[in-house]
Order: C-alpha cells, then structure tokens, then sequence
C-alpha cells in the first residue's frame, strides 16, 4: 500500500464517504498520491498533446495488425491506439511494471475496459520491436514482444474476452 493509505474491512452498512462532496476530495487526494512526482501528469499530457497512429500507421501498421488480431473477438470491438512521445517526456523506468491498468516498459499501455480502448505510447523515433529492445540494450526483440503478450493478456482479463 502507498504511504498515507490504509486499508480497512468496511462495516456492515457504512459508506467509505458521505456524498459527491467527500468522494471528490478522496478522489483528489488519491490522484495526488499517484501524481506525487509528476510522471502521470506528463504521461497523460503525452498523450493528449502528441500524434496518434492515425499520424505514422505507415510505421507501426505490422504491430498493430497484429496486435489487434490476436485480442480480436467478433463480439467485442477493441479500438488499439499507438501514440507517439518524444524521448523528453519521462517514462517510469527502464524496467518492466505491471499494476492494475498501467503496463510499461519504456512504453506504456493504458487499458481502459470501459471504452474497450488500449493507448500504446512510444518515444518517437523507435518504431520496431526490434529497434525498440536494441534501443533497451536487448540482443533481440523478444523481451518487447513478451511486453506486448503481457499488454495483450491484460487487455484480455480486462475487457474480459
């Protein structure tokens, strides 16, 4: 658990907070407590502010396609985004994460199972996986593409395929 959070068993027929009121302040604190240094604020600004596939398909069309392939389910249409960032916005580590929707590995996925929408970021520049795992000091691309599985497992369980 973060510090400053502490969890607790709920009583029966308590709430966790009274009202909109009370929900947004736990809301705000719980977003500042993720935001502490920074990095979601940038991340999500990356997002927003810079080209999406649509932009450079061309080079990330292969990827995609396959990506999309292997989560595709005749019942539930998945929209997959890449999302190019430049190499000044701060990715969390060099290091594989995986907690609850986040995933990344010098690029990030978010999962959003509500709108069955998955963001791929990824600095701008590097556009294979095997460019990416060179760039990470990889002798190939399997250790991006074992990423890439993860993403797609996640995105599975979530969005519940």
């Amino acid at each position: 658990m973060p510090q400053g959070i502490y969890m607790d068993s709920p009583r029966m027929g308590e709430f966790a907070w009274y009202g909109e009121d009370e929900a947004w302040e736990v809301t705000k604190e719980l977003v500042g407590l993720a935001n502490k240094d920074g990095q979601l604020s940038n991340i999500i600004d990356a997002i927003k502010s810079n080209r999406v596939s649509d932009d450079f398909s061309e080079l990330w069309s292969r990827e995609k396609e396959d990506f999309e392939r292997k989560i595709y389910s005749k019942r539930s249409k998945i929209k997959v985004s890449f999302v190019e960032i430049d190499n000044a916005i701060p990715v969390h580590g060099p290091t594989s994460e995986v907690h609850e929707d986040l995933i990344w590995e010098d690029f990030i996925a978010l999962l959003n199972p509500k709108e069955k929408q998955i963001v791929i970021c990824l600095k701008n520049g590097i556009t294979k996986l095997s460019d990416i795992g060179q760039y990470l000091g990889y002798a190939n691309h399997s250790p991006i593409s074992k990423a890439m599985t993860a993403i797609r497992k996640k995105a599975k369980a979530l969005i519940n395929l």
